[in-house]
C-alpha cells in the first residue's frame, strides 16, 4: 500500500480509500460479518482510510451500522489504534 500525506495535518494516508456506504443488510448492503471482512481484508492490505458517509445528494440512505457504535469502535481500536 502507498501513503501520501493529507494537505498538511500531517496524517499518512493510503491512496486507496475503502467506501463502505453500503455496509449493514439495509438497503441491499452486505451484512455485519461479511462487512466486518471486508474490514479486516483492508486493514491487512494496510488501508487506513474508511468512507463512512450514509449519504450523497441525490442517493437513498444506506445504514453504516458495521462502523457505528460500540462494535466500530472495538474494530477500529484493534485495527488501526493509533491511525484511524
Amino acid at each position: 500500500m502507498r501513503y501520501r500525506l493529507l494537505g498538511q495535518t500531517g496524517l499518512r494516508v493510503s491512496e486507496v480509500f475503502l467506501g463502505a456506504m453500503t455496509f449493514g443488510e439495509g438497503g441491499g448492503g452486505a451484512p455485519p460479518d461479511e462487512c466486518r471482512r471486508i474490514l479486516d481484508l483492508y486493514a491487512d492490505a494496510g488501508g487506513n482510510v474508511v468512507d463512512t458517509a450514509t449519504r450523497r445528494p441525490g442517493s437513498s440512505p444506506a445504514p453504516t451500522h458495521s462502523l457505528s457504535g460500540a462494535a466500530g469502535r472495538r474494530w477500529r481500536a484493534c485495527r488501526c489504534p493509533t491511525t484511524c
